[in-house]
């Protein structure tokens, strides 16, 4: 089943790639290993997935204003999501993607869900596929 979901684009741009959706905040910072991409925070239900090449999902912002850099390590390494989808605003992933585009690393584009109660229509995507302000679950 396809589901189209009207999103806010926060940095703007186009990809494709495997969902992750994140049942927890996650603080890229210190949960987040930029060598691998993979989720290294002992509390977090995801630990051991990975973000590389994959659109990830975001309930809710976690984290300091360190978290920026880790994130942007994994971009610069290679290891970053193709794009993050957040549910709530977060500054986080926008701040980090805002400097890799500065440090010409390629930029992943951000979107917010403009309806939160849209997180119910990621039950049973498995794909994603963003395309400015429309995003595309099947």
């Amino acid at each position: 089943m396809t589901s189209v979901l009207a999103v806010r684009s926060l940095i703007t741009g186009k990809a494709h790639g495997a969902l992750l959706v994140l049942s927890d905040g996650l603080s890229f910072w210190g949960g987040l290993d930029p060598a691998s991409g993979e989720i290294v925070d002992s509390q977090h239900p995801q630990r051991g997935q990975n973000v590389r090449g994959k659109v990830i999902v975001l309930p809710s912002p976690k984290g300091s204003t360190a978290a920026p850099g880790a994130l942007l390590e994994c971009l610069c390494a290679g290891n970053g999501p193709a794009a993050i989808v957040l549910v709530r605003p977060d500054v986080t992933p926008v701040a980090a993607v805002l400097a890799a585009d500065i440090v010409a690393i390629p930029s992943i584009p951000i979107v917010q869900l403009l309806h939160p109660s849209d997180l119910a229509s990621f039950d049973l995507a498995t794909h994603a596929l963003l395309n400015g302000e429309e995003l595309i679950l099947s």
